[in-house]
């Protein structure tokens, strides 16, 4: 009995490294929720198992948001801002959408983070259109991680 419960514990520690969704599942999440030129971003430098995704969202005028998904562990950062040349001259704060989530084994964290749109209604509209298929995306995340961990 004693020799299973170590044995219990060491799988619990290697396990705390990794993380919590696989590449591949994200990559196909964010395509069936309607994002556009998803992609894996080159992998981090530093050797570490996170992983970095892009995608796009565009309207038919052209417009265009970049998405980018972090994860790492148990956690998952979803970030949107517009695609365009004078991106930089308006503060980060204003135009992006930012979620992110914490998952742990018997909860999920949220991380609230103010949203401020402004500028031409397209950009607005976007961002609104963005934010209801970033919704999808976690309840889809949220829906494959209570099918694989323990009952909340």
């Amino acid at each position: 009995m004693r020799s299973f419960n170590l044995l219990t514990l060491l799988n619990k520690k290697e396990n705390k490294d990794a993380n919590f969704f696989s590449e591949s599942f994200l990559l196909e999440t964010l395509k069936e929720v309607g994002f556009e030129d998803v992609e894996v971003f080159n992998p981090p430098a530093d050797g570490s198992n996170s992983i970095h995704l892009n995608a796009k969202l565009s309207d038919k005028n052209g417009n265009a948001l970049r998405i980018r998904v972090y994860h790492s562990k148990n956690w998952l950062k979803f970030e949107a801002y517009p695609d365009s040349e004078d991106s930089f001259k308006n503060p980060k704060s204003y135009n992006k959408l930012s979620m992110t989530k914490r998952f742990f084994d018997k909860y999920i964290e949220t991380v609230p983070r103010p949203t401020y749109y402004f500028g031409n209604r397209a950009t607005t509209d976007l961002l609104k259109k963005c934010k209801e298929m970033a919704n999808n995306f976690f309840d889809d995340i949220e829906n494959e991680f209570k099918k694989h961990c323990r009952k909340f």
